[in-house]
């Protein structure tokens, strides 16, 4: 599972904006609430962001692997999470969340055995040898 540092420089793809696609939520993008027909919807539905990425907001939460903790306010780059808690990150929103959900810097966490219908996970490939030189 990728940290959550990780999974928000996916999700944003570049963007600073609180949307990776813009200011407002937008269905072309992502699946919500207000658009969704009570389920997920097809992987890949939507629009990609600009890493080429699908369903990085909405359609379903996805798991991180880092544990809930409060952000340290140091400015710091590719920020771990803490050792050890009670509950895990997941980020990304979902086809049951409200258009804010669906923002790029939206997180919630809950206990590791926590199942739902609009929870899911991303794998990730861990950096060989020389990819951040």
């Amino acid at each position: 599972l990728p940290t959550e540092a990780e999974w928000e420089f996916a999700c944003r793809a570049g963007s600073a904006d609180a949307y990776y696609w813009g200011d407002s939520v937008d269905s072309d993008f992502c699946v919500y609430d207000a658009d969704a027909a009570d389920s997920t919807s097809p992987v890949a539905s939507r629009m990609p962001n600009a890493f080429g990425l699908y369903d990085m907001s909405g359609n379903v939460w996805e798991w991180c692997n880092d544990w809930y903790a409060s952000y340290d306010t140091s400015e710091c780059i590719d920020p771990r999470g803490p050792a050890g808690g009670a509950e895990k990150v997941f980020r990304g929103g979902s086809w049951f969340s409200h258009a804010p959900s669906q923002r790029s810097a939206n997180r919630n966490s809950n206990l590791p055995l926590y199942r739902s219908k609009d929870l899911g996970f991303r794998t990730i490939l861990p950096a060989q040898q020389g990819d951040r030189e």
